[in-house]
This record gives C-alpha cells, sequence and structure tokens, in this order.
C-alpha cells in the first residue's frame, strides 16, 4: 500500500492544476497572486546580491518571506528556498551558499533551525512529502551534507555532523518483484539524533534510527540500528568499538 507521502508526491505532480497551480504549490507554498509576486521580487531582487549590501537587505526582506527569522540570522547568496512560510530559523543562524532549505507538500511541518545552529556550504535539507526537519541549538552541520525528512528528523543541541553525511528518514517498499518498486510507494521512518551528537564525515544514518545522548559516529560509517548513550561507533554496518570515558574497550560480546 502506498504511503500517504507517496500520495501527495502523486497528487503534486499528477494533479489536473496548471503548471502555475503546481509552482505556487510546490516552490511558493502559498496559492495566491500576492504570495506569488513578494517570492518571486524577493528573491530575484536579494537572493543572490552579494557582499554587505545583499546581507543587510537579505535581512530585512526576507522577514516578508520566511516563516520566523530570528535576529542577527544571516543568509549568504544562492540559497534556495522552498515553501519559505514553513521554515523557522533562530537567532544567530547562519546559511552558507549554495544551502537547499526544500519544504514539500502542503501537510509538511517544515524546516527549523534553532539558535546559533550553522549549515555550510551546498547542504540541502529536505522535508519530504508530509514530513519535517526539526534541528536544536548550538549545532554545526557540514558542507554538502543531506537530511531527506519524509518520516520526520529530530536533531538535539549541540551536536556536530560533518560534511557529506547522507540522513533519510524513509526506505522504499520493493517486496512485489512485478512491479516497479518507484510504484510501490515508501515507508517514512522517523530518525532521532539526541543532544550533543558528534557524526563524522560522509555517515549514512537509515530511517528509523536512534542516535542518543553524547554517541560518537565514525566516518563513513553506515547506521542502521540504535546507539546508546555515550557509545563509540563505526563500520559498515555500523558496530560499537567502545564507551566515552572509559578506558577499556567494551568486550566482544557487545559488538554483535
Amino acid at each position: 500500500m502506498q504511503s500517504d507521502s507517496k500520495k501527495e508526491l502523486k497528487r503534486v505532480l499528477v494533479s489536473k492544476g496548471s503548471a502555475y497551480t503546481k509552482y505556487l504549490q510546490r516552490i511558493v507554498g502559498e496559492e495566491s497572486l500576492w504570495a506569488l509576486v513578494k517570492f518571486e521580487l524577493i528573491m530575484a531582487f536579494f537572493g543572490n546580491l552579494p557582499g554587505i549590501l545583499g546581507l543587510k537587505l537579505r535581512s530585512i526582506f526576507y522577514n516578508y518571506l520566511i516563516g520566523e527569522k530570528g535576529k542577527n540570522t544571516v543568509l549568504l547568496p544562492h540559497v534556495t528556498l522552498r515553501c519559505p512560510n514553513k521554515i523557522k530559523l533562530g537567532k544567530n543562524v547562519l546559511i552558507d551558499e549554495y544551502v537547499s532549505l526544500d519544504v514539500k507538500g502542503s501537510d509538511s511541518e517544515g524546516i527549523i533551525l534553532g539558535d546559533n545552529t550553522v549549515l555550510e556550504k551546498s547542504a540541502l535539507l529536505s522535508t519530504g512529502y508530509g514530513g519535517y526537519i526539526k534541528i536544536g541549538k548550538n549545532c554545526g552541520l557540514g558542507p554538502a551534507i543531506q537530511i531527506h525528512g519524509h518520516g520526520g528528523v529530530e536533531i538535539g543541541n549541540n551536536c556536530l555532523i560533518a560534511g557529506q553525511t547522507y540522513i533519510v528518514a524513509a526506505s522504499h517498499v520493493f517486496e512485489d518483484p512485478s512491479l516497479p518498486i518507484d510504484s510501490q510507494g515508501f515507508i517514512p521512518q522517523k530518525i532521532v539524533i539526541k543532544d550533543d551528537v558528534w557524526i563524522g564525515a560522509g555517515v549514512k544514518v537509515l530511517g528509523g534510527v536512534t542516535i542518543k545522548r553524547g554517541a560518537v559516529i565514525g566516518a563513513g560509517a553506515v547506521v542502521n540500528k540504535d546507539i546508546e548513550e555515550f557509545e563509540v561507533a563505526a563500520g559498515v554496518p555500523v558496530r560499537v568499538i567502545k564507551i566515552r570515558g572509559k578506558k577499556k574497550a567494551v568486550s566482544k560480546l557487545a559488538l554483535n
């Protein structure tokens, strides 16, 4: 059976509405002429404007575009915003060049970034249809990371996520070999990353996983199971190699 998120995707793509209507739904996020004019003018005049002038004008005019934007939040040029009315940014947030904040679908809860959080260059945050992404305070997300929040992604405070990490909160259905995989839908699977987690470069975090407080994930790992508090884990698939604060590695039994 197709998920509600898959049905929402197909509704947008194959609806009988005009290209204009689809553009309003998918890009602008509001189905009104005023919303379209406001979005087009602000993005056209200020979205890619370089230098301190562009920085200052975006700080003013993006208040009329983004759902919430805290004090001293900075968006550099060439940032892609889709359905910006469902994006909430805390205070002192920094969003680097070529970042994409992509809210999909009318029923999405959107994207929320807490105070003092940094998104480095070319990061992609996409809610998926019906999903959401919530990131806490004082987090650093490295260049070219991807977070896909179909089933919801929640990241706590003081987390470090290195570049090229891929976090996807869903899994495709593929049981029926007589049907194309794309037609079988997908299963939203929530991902939770608690406070004070460090995730190394190039890690893959799969749907349904919880990484608990203080855990460390080594570079290149594939996280397909829950990681407990203060565990240090690495490998493909991931396995626990030690506990933070303990001099000795955990026993082999704990690795299985």
